[in-house]
Order: structure tokens, then C-alpha cells, then sequence
């Protein structure tokens, strides 16, 4: 489903990238419009395929599945990110390069979205957003949705 998709990353990552790098790539792909699936800068792109393209550009290896519906799976989505080298950390321990994991179900507390934390506040693009991949503060409709937060396999 929705992320059968992060059989992305494996484990493979270069010891030399860090936080700013991460970012500095994120934002690269600001403006790029929203895609369901997408996976092209300047063209069309969603949360999870920022991730992966970021990921990728970076020297993740990865395979990429795009087979996941607009209301994805966040079980999955979870537990692929964490197989696939991803590590959990607490939100209050969360800081520029790492992700943040959103629901957007009141009942529900399973990720369906995800954006890259930055000293503004988080980037990432939705479904729901006509301006494509955004930088904006992390306001109280995005930080009650937050349900975990992840940190890339890196060194500080």
C-alpha cells in the first residue's frame, strides 16, 4: 500500500552527508507542483517522493513503489521507514533534518504524511496545497497532527 513504497532506504547511506545537507537539497524542490506519486523536480511530486528524491540525490540507494493511494497505510509507512534504516526518536528530540510524521485522522495515530524538518519549520508539499512544495513555520494545525518523528541514519 502507501509505502510499500520506502522499501527506500537501505541501510546505505554516505557518512559525509548531514543536516544541512538534507535541507539544502529539500529546498531544491520548492515550488514543485503536487503529484499523487510523483517523483520529478520542477514537475510534479508528493511527501513521500520528496523524501525519496532528497534520499536518493543524496546517496541513498533505494527501490521506490509507487502502488499507494492518497489515504496511505501508515502502519506501513512506518514500519518499512524503520526496517529500512530509519530511527525513531522522540518528538521533543527533533531538529532540522529530521523528519516529522503527521495524521490527519482524529481516531487514527498512524503517520499519513511526512515533511523535513528546517530551522523555519517544516518543508514538504500536500494533496490538499495548490503552491507544490512549501517551507512554512510548523503552526498548531501541524503540530497537534504530529503523531512521531524519524532521523535519517546520519553522523552529527
Amino acid at each position: 500500500m502507501y509505502l510499500v513504497l520506502i522499501g527506500l532506504f537501505k541501510h546505505l547511506w554516505r557518512s559525509s552527508m548531514n543536516r544541512d545537507e538534507i535541507i539544502q537539497k529539500a529546498r531544491e524542490y520548492l515550488k514543485t507542483p503536487y503529484h499523487h506519486q510523483g517523483r520529478v523536480k520542477g514537475h510534479g511530486i508528493d511527501c513521500v517522493g520528496l523524501v525519496s528524491c532528497v534520499a536518493s540525490e543524496l546517496g541513498y540507494e533505494h527501490e521506490d513503489y509507487l502502488n499507494y493511494s492518497l489515504w496511505p497505510d501508515g502502519k506501513t509507512l512506518h514500519r518499512l521507514l524503520t526496517q529500512n534504516g530509519l530511527i525513531d526518536i522522540e518528538i521533543e528530540e527533533a531538529v532540522p533534518g529530521d523528519l516529522y510524521l503527521f495524521t490527519f485522522m482524529k481516531k487514527k495515530r498512524w503517520p499519513q504524511h511526512m515533511a523535513i524538518i528546517t530551522d523555519i519549520g517544516i518543508l514538504h508539499t500536500h494533496s490538499r496545497s495548490d503552491k507544490g512544495v512549501i517551507e512554512t513555520q510548523l503552526d498548531d494545525n501541524w503540530r497537534r497532527r504530529i503523531v512521531g518523528a524519524m532521523r535519517f541514519p546520519i553522523e552529527d
